[in-house]
């Protein structure tokens, strides 16, 4: 069954055939929130890394994840490099390469 399971999480408690990872420098991450909540780059950053922070040590703590191992992705995607459509075509390629098992392994 196609499915889409979007979380912090989800790439350590679902079984699943693409995980993938989608990641920002913090000026462009700080930038959208700005935009988006109406605040200062500079909060926007501060609120950002506090948070990352935090998370980390909750999910270390609860699960024992370190969500900073990058290693559980089978694809990691800067979407300030990327526009929208060619982010959807790189994991349709990704995704069409497992179907026909046109991998490394």
């Amino acid at each position: 069954q196609d499915l889409i399971v979007e979380g912090r999480l989800s790439a350590y408690f679902v079984d699943a055939d693409l995980k993938v990872c989608f990641t920002a420098p913090l000026d462009v991450r700080a930038k959208r929130v700005c935009e988006r909540e109406d605040k200062s780059i500079e909060l926007a950053k501060e609120e950002i890394l506090s948070r990352e922070e935090s998370e980390a040590l909750r999910y270390m703590d609860i699960h024992n994840i370190d969500i900073r191992n990058m290693d559980i992705y089978d694809l990691i995607i800067n979407t300030d490099s990327f526009k929208p459509e060619s982010i959807a075509e790189i994991i349709l390629t990704t995704i069409n390469q497992i179907e026909t098992k046109d991998f490394l392994m």
